[in-house]
C-alpha cells in the first residue's frame, strides 16, 4: 500500500476561489491565483461563500487597433441587439430588474456587433487590479465595454457567432437567465420576440424600478 501525498498551501479563504471555466483557466497563470482543491464540499464553499475564477476574473481587449470586416449576420445582430423589442424580451425572462440591471439593458441600443480578423485580450484579477495572462490569443468574442461592441473573429459561421455573441450579452449584463432562451429572442426579427416568449411559457411582468431595492 502506497500513500498518497496531496500537497497543498495555507491561504486566508477570501483569497479562494473556486475553479472557472476551462477557457479561463487555460489562459491565465495559475501561479498567480489560489483555487480551492476539488474535493473540498461544496457545503463549506457555501459557507465561506467563495467565489469563483469567472466572476473575479476579466477578459479585456488588449488592442487599439482592430481590422474590421463586413458581414450580414453581424449587422443583422446589431439591428437585434440594438431594438426595443430584444430589452423588452430580456426583461420578460427575468425575474427581477433592478435600477442596475434596467441601466445595463438600456445601454444595449448603443451596442454594436464587428467582424474582426482577429483578437488579443488580457485577464485581469479585479480584486487587485492584476494581469494573470498567460496567454494573450485565443478568445473568439468578447465585449469591449468602452466601445459598447461585441466583437467576433471571422469564419465562425452563423450558429457559432450566435451562440458566442449571447454568452457575452449574457455576461455583460451579469443576469440569471437562460442561455438558449436570449439565443432564441436575439436571433429571430424583432417583431416575433413577444410571440416566442408567449410560445416558451413566459408571462408578461410589469416591473416598477424605483419600487425596487438593490
Amino acid at each position: 500500500y502506497q500513500r498518497r501525498v496531496r500537497e497543498g498551501r495555507l491561504v486566508r479563504h477570501d483569497q479562494l476561489l473556486t475553479q472557472g471555466t476551462v477557457y479561463i483557466l487555460r489562459r491565465i497563470l495559475l501561479s498567480e491565483v489560489h483555487i480551492v482543491h476539488p474535493l473540498v464540499s461544496p457545503l463549506i464553499i457555501d459557507k465561506l461563500k467563495l467565489k469563483s475564477l469567472n466572476q473575479i476574473i476579466i477578459e479585456r481587449l488588449d488592442q487599439n487597433q482592430l481590422e474590421e470586416e463586413e458581414d450580414p449576420n453581424t449587422e443583422r445582430l446589431t439591428r437585434n441587439i440594438k431594438s426595443k423589442e430584444f430589452r423588452e424580451g430580456l426583461k420578460r425572462l427575468l425575474d427581477t430588474v433592478t435600477p442596475t440591471i434596467e441601466k445595463k439593458l438600456d445601454s444595449l441600443q448603443d451596442f454594436t456587433v464587428k467582424q474582426v480578423k482577429a483578437l488579443r485580450s488580457r485577464f485581469i484579477d479585479t480584486r487587485y487590479n492584476k494581469d494573470v495572462t498567460k496567454e494573450l490569443e485565443g478568445s473568439r468574442c468578447l465585449v469591449d465595454r468602452d466601445q459598447k461592441c461585441v466583437l467576433l473573429v471571422k469564419n465562425l459561421g452563423p450558429f457559432r457567432s450566435e451562440e458566442l455573441v449571447t454568452k457575452q450579452l449574457i455576461n455583460y449584463l451579469e443576469v440569471p437567465v437562460n442561455n438558449l432562451d436570449v439565443h432564441c429572442i436575439l436571433t429571430c426579427d424583432p417583431s416575433q420576440v413577444q410571440e416566442k416568449l408567449d410560445e416558451m411559457g413566459y408571462l408578461v411582468q410589469q416591473f416598477n424600478v424605483d419600487e425596487i431595492e438593490i
